[in-house]
């Protein structure tokens, strides 16, 4: 701010700061986590580079705490040693943030979260319509697959290498219909077709009980 042209050097940033705020935004999206909230972070709009940069410094931040949690634990009054508070991660359009890249790039938050986020009570949660975007690291992790409709081959390739998805290929690009799903749960030595019920919120009527539910 010592040069004459300093202001207008960063008035470009200025749509992606609140005024009200003067605080991290990481460090007080960490604490509502620590507290048990549920955090909801947008990125609907805004510059796709900078969406990437602000989700990975979101998620190394949220590894190196739970990470530090399980090196020193706290002790509960009966002696145990208390782990981690589990955090679960879900990533919508998740090809936007997952990286593709090659099996042996492991430096990358999302990689090393899927190889490493168990043992540190991070659970990833992610969709998207093009699995070949996705790294086979993070795919070969996953453990429980939820697989609708996909109108490509190329897509359906990439499951095949999977359990016995190239079983349900056929059926993945030709049945088109709202719910069904192709479910392979890590407690299940098959995969399984499933019809899917629409969900409905519980109703602000106590006289009613309706819920969405899984037939």
């Amino acid at each position: 701010m010592r040069y004459s042209r300093g202001l207008t050097a960063i008035q470009g940033l200025r749509p992606w700061h609140d005024a009200s705020q003067n605080h991290d935004y990481v460090e007080l999206m960490i604490e509502d986590l620590r507290l048990g909230k549920l955090v909801i972070m947008d990125q609907a709009f805004g510059d796709p580079e900078m969406n990437r940069e602000a989700a990975d410094r979101i998620m190394w931040r949220i590894f190196h705490r739970q990470q530090e949690a399980f090196v020193h634990p706290t002790i509960a009054p009966d002696g145990s040693i208390r782990p981690p508070d589990p955090v679960i991660i879900y990533i919508e359009e998740a090809h936007n943030h997952l990286p593709k890249g090659k099996e042996t790039d492991t430096n990358n938050i999302w990689v090393r979260t899927a190889k490493e986020g168990a043992k540190f009570r991070i659970g990833l949660v992610y969709s998207t319509q093009e699995p070949s975007s996705v790294q086979t690291n993070i795919l070969a992790n996953t453990e429980n697959w939820f697989i609708t409709y996909l109108n490509s081959e190329n897509e359906t390739r990439v499951l095949d290498r999977y359990y016995d998805f190239a079983d349900f290929t056929s059926s993945i690009l030709k049945t088109n219909e709202q719910g069904f799903t192709r479910l392979r749960t890590n407690s299940s030595p098959y995969t399984m077709p499933v019809q899917m019920a629409l969900f409905e919120a519980p109703s602000t009527n106590p006289d009613s009980n309706t819920i969405g539910h899984l037939i």
